[in-house]
């Protein structure tokens, strides 16, 4: 399955129209080189909805199935510099607790805040994709 990145409203529409943006392969394979030129950089990538758009837009978003959210952490942990097992509240950390990381090479944060309410798996904090809820934005 490939995953599209894009970016929609503040709130989640009954129908959804248009999507631009990038296959999310693409931005971890620039995310990989990124790390890789400048090592210690922090990122921290939210991600919200993690819904996938139908063809017919009125029918409304489809929600993940587990088979879904498992395939996509696939994709995930293709990412270099994985920040797991961070403190809860890690956003009050100074950035050297997150450059050192990885033997200085920095540290790569995904958090989520989709609609996987019927997943049983919708974060991996030891494999560094955090809950929204551990991070004030």
């Amino acid at each position: 399955m490939r995953f599209w990145v894009t970016h929609l409203n503040d709130e989640l529409a009954e129908v959804i129209v248009g999507n631009t943006g990038k296959w999310l392969e693409d931005v971890l394979t620039e995310m990989n080189r990124f790390t890789k030129e400048n090592p210690g950089e922090i990122i921290f990538f939210r991600m919200n909805y993690l819904i996938d758009l139908r063809k017919v837009p009125s029918l409304g978003p489809i929600y993940w199935t587990q088979d879904i959210v498992d395939d996509f952490f696939t994709h995930l942990k293709t990412l270099n510099n994985w920040c797991g097992d961070l403190e809860k509240g890690f956003h009050n950390q100074k950035a050297s607790y997150f450059m050192d990381r990885n033997d200085g090479a920095g540290c790569v944060i995904f958090v989520l805040d989709g609609h996987l309410n019927d997943v049983k798996t919708s974060t991996a904090p030891t494999d560094g994709i955090y809950p929204a809820s551990q991070m004030n934005f």
